[in-house]
C-alpha cells in the first residue's frame, strides 16, 4: 500500500482523501514521467499535487506467499516456514512466532537471521523457495 511518509502532510491530505484512495491514485501514477501525484476533488474543481518523494510503498502481509522480514511481521502467533540467512548458510526451517503483550519473537531463532516467512497451513505450502 502506498502511503504518505510525513504524518503532518498525511493528516492534511486525509481531510480530503482516504488512505485507500491515495493508494489507488499512486498505483496508477507512480510510474509515469511526472514528479507529482495528482488527484481531483469532485468534478475537478480542486486539484491536489504532491511530490512523489513524499510517498512510500509499504509491504503488505500475504499469508500464502513469502513476506520480507522485518518489513512485514506475522499477524498472529503460530507456526511459519522461515527462511534464515545465517553467517554460514541459508536454510528453510519451521519455527513458531510468539505474540506477547509488548514483545513478538521467533522461538529459537535470532530476529536478525530471519529473511522471510510464510504461514504453515495444515495441507503444507504451495511453494517452498522464496525466490
Amino acid at each position: 500500500m502506498w502511503r504518505i511518509k510525513d504524518p503532518e502532510i498525511k493528516a492534511k491530505v486525509n481531510q480530503f482523501f482516504t488512505d485507500e484512495e491515495i493508494d489507488v491514485v499512486c498505483h496508477f501514477q507512480m510510474e509515469n514521467d511526472s514528479d507529482f501525484i495528482c488527484s481531483c476533488l469532485g468534478e475537478g474543481d480542486i486539484e491536489l499535487r504532491i511530490q512523489k518523494n513524499y510517498f512510500v510503498k509499504e509491504a503488505e502481509y500475504q499469508p500464502d506467499d513469502w513476506n520480507p522480514y522485518p518489513e512485514v511481521k506475522p499477524r498472529r502467533s503460530g507456526l511459519y516456514f522461515v527462511y534464515l540467512d545465517d553467517t554460514w548458510e541459508q536454510r528453510l526451517v519451521l519455527k513458531e512466532y510468539e505474540e506477547t503483550n509488548n514483545h513478538n519473537k521467533w522461538r529459537g531463532v535470532q530476529d536478525s537471521a530471519v529473511i522471510a516467512f510464510k504461514e504453515c497451513h495444515e495441507e503444507g505450502p504451495k511453494e517452498l523457495e522464496p525466490w
